[in-house]
């Protein structure tokens, strides 16, 4: 699916979830283009390695708990 087509799906899909307003093409075209474009970053970033996957990451540590006794 090209960029346009992407684009024209999403900002349908706003204007049906904004009630279809009259003259609200514009706003909806901009903001599916902002998410088009985070979307087609992120499918970018997950094709290319990941340099935090080098690394383990671990969960942070939990303070110790006072005793209860």
């Amino acid at each position: 699916m090209s960029n346009d087509e992407v684009i024209r799906k999403l900002a349908y899909e706003m204007w049906e979830s904004d009630g279809r307003p009259d003259g609200q093409s514009h706003k909806h075209w901009e903001s599916a283009s902002i998410l088009a474009a985070g979307q087609t970053h992120k499918e970018d970033s997950d094709n290319k390695e990941n340099p935090l996957d080098a690394y383990e990451l671990q969960e942070p540590e939990e303070p110790p708990q006072p005793d209860q006794t």
